[in-house]
């Protein structure tokens, strides 16, 4: 998505330019604004039929840029950090007029990042919830400026959800996104589908590419209770440049609130273990892998506070379920490198189960394997584990309805808001590594920046002056 190469106006400086951007400049888009102009970002919101939204409530951000990193850590009070985004460079609100109109109005530097590249803009708003409803529908774009004005229609998608459990596990329905809801050019555009599940501001599951009434495991909700949406994407259209050139688009149905019946698993509360430097286990107390929460890492720790004793990398932990069992599932939840999970009777003997190639992962156990160990590794580290959850059973669960009445339940926490333009979308949250990742890239963004930056400037002044 590197434009820098594609635009270079002097030929004799294109190859090393292009060099430079292939290699450095990979998820950077030069700017075609100019620093100093004023860029109008504008729009309307209305519902699905049409009607327009009064008073309604618009947040806009920029996204940190690769390369500014190092200016969010070093100024604090340049960082905004909620539950579903590690950093921005903060906000701008407004509220829509009597005819459902937003204006905002920026300098293209504002719109810009580090290294002169068109940073992405996040633009969010909504609307109120029914009567079903704790949270009400938003609609997020994310898109980057490239001409100095812009006028961005936004629709929310007021989905009816609904939802049962039973022998099948659990099944949402839900209402499709119609096509008048999206930009123009848009109505035919491929969407993906996920259900969001949250405690408060803690992400229970998300079940990715699912379908309007399919089912799933209620099990990998636990005996939690929250709020429940559903999520559409929209992921790099190519529009107008008065529509952001190109646009992800994440349309939030109304949130419900949700009671698992699953239950605890059998490993609640068991006890987990780390080896030393020695190869000798050691207990984790307590065990955070197996307390039900499901947002704190579980950083083991072997040296107690000992003089001179140094943690060694933790590649991988031991979950002991106290007797054998017939495990039929396991849940992993922050597994940030591929783990692999496998089970043992005596802890001597093991077999791999498979693989957790995502970060929250539910593996199936087919057939169920009797087993009162359950073992997780990982290449790297498994310090940026939250949970792990071994069930015995099948999928089936107690017949009833999934979302319950508001008022019904008191989940901790709240339900989300609009208060945060990322917070209709849950982002996975990986462990210290994503930051670091981050910052790696962020350098070869800045710099390959600098590079073009410089080979640019040196051509200019080679070029001979007009006459």
């Amino acid at each position: 998505m590197c434009r820098y190469a594609e635009e270079m106006r002097y030929p004799t400086t294109r190859s090393l330019a292009v060099l430079a951007a292939t290699l450095l400049l990979g998820a950077c888009t030069a700017s075609e604004v100019d620093r100093d102009a004023r860029i109008d970002i504008g729009g309307g919101v209305a519902r699905q039929n049409g009607d327009p939204v009064a008073g309604g409530r618009v947040a806009m951000s920029r996204e940190a840029d690769l390369g500014e990193v190092f200016a969010v850590f070093t100024t604090l009070g340049l960082a905004c950090i909620d539950a579903h985004t590690d950093v921005c460079l903060g906000s701008r609100v407004t509220r829509t007029d009597s005819v459902g109109r937003f204006a905002y109005v920026l300098k293209g530097k504002d719109t810009q990042g580090f290294a002169g590249q068109a940073s992405t803009m996040v633009l969010t708003s909504g609307i109120g919830p029914r009567s079903d409803e704790v949270a009400g529908p938003t609609t997020t774009y994310r898109f980057q400026v490239q001409t100095e004005k812009l006028d961005i229609p936004v629709r929310v998608w007021e989905s009816q959800l609904d939802g049962a459990t039973g022998s099948f596990g659990a099944r949402v329905t839900w209402t499709a996104v119609p096509g008048r809801v999206l930009p123009p050019g848009l109505g035919s555009a491929d969407r993906s589908y996920s259900i969001a599940f949250a405690r408060g501001d803690t992400v229970v599951w998300n079940v990715g590419g699912a379908r309007s009434g399919f089912a799933f495991d209620a099990r990998v909700l636990e005996d939690s209770a929250g709020t429940g949406a559903v999520v559409a994407a929209i992921d790099g259209e190519k529009v107008s440049d008065e529509l952001g050139r190109r646009i992800d688009i994440a349309l939030r149905s109304g949130a419900r609130m949700y009671e698992s019946p699953a239950g605890a698993p059998p490993s609640r509360g068991r006890p987990c273990f780390v080896s030393d430097a020695d190869g000798k286990l050691v207990a984790q107390s307590p065990c955070r892998l197996t307390d039900g929460e499901f947002s704190e890492d579980f950083s083991p720790t072997v040296c107690g506070g000992q003089t001179g004793c140094v943690e060694p990398t933790q590649l991988s932990t031991i979950v002991d379920l106290g007797t054998r069992r017939s495990v039929s599932l396991v849940v992993v939840r922050g597994c940030a490198n591929r783990c692999t999970i496998e089970t043992s009777r005596d802890r001597r003997t093991w077999r791999t189960t498979g693989v957790a190639a995502a970060e929250d992962a539910a593996l199936r156990v087919t057939p169920p394997v009797a087993a009162r160990f359950v073992r997780v590794s990982a290449p790297v580290s498994i310090a940026g584990l939250r949970e792990v959850s071994a069930w015995t059973g099948g999928v089936g669960v107690a017949a009833g309805p999934l979302f319950v009445e508001p008022g019904a339940l008191e989940p901790p926490g709240s339900p989300g808001s609009t208060s945060s333009p990322r917070a209709v979308v849950p982002i996975d949250r990986g462990n210290d590594s994503s930051t670091l990742r981050l910052v790696a890239v962020g350098i070869l963004c800045a710099v390959g920046g600098a590079l073009v930056a410089i080979l640019l400037s040196r051509r200019r002044r080679r070029e001979p002056a007009p006459r």
